[in-house]
């Protein structure tokens, strides 16, 4: 679920020329959209406050979704600079 989510924000963000053109800019981009997505009722974060792991899984996800930020950095760069 977390390479999925970050792997979304990367491709369907809204970035300015810096963020495609730095990743530590594009990855904070999309950690800042990964995080705003939290607030609504149907992302899965709320199921793992219900688990005697929810600090595991919490941390399951973050991993996750910066696997699919860094996997859509290279799929947006590769864009950019062709």
């Amino acid at each position: 679920m977390g390479v999925e989510s970050g792997l979304e924000a990367a491709q369907h963000g809204h970035f300015t020329r810096e963020e495609l053109g730095d990743e530590e800019a594009f990855v904070a981009a999309c950690q800042d959209i990964c995080e705003n997505k939290r607030q609504y009722a149907d992302h899965p974060g709320y199921q793992f406050g219900r688990e005697r792991n929810a600090e595991s899984l919490w941390e399951a996800f973050e991993e996750g979704e910066m696997v699919g930020i860094r996997r859509g950095w290279r799929e947006r760069s590769r864009t950019v600079h062709e």
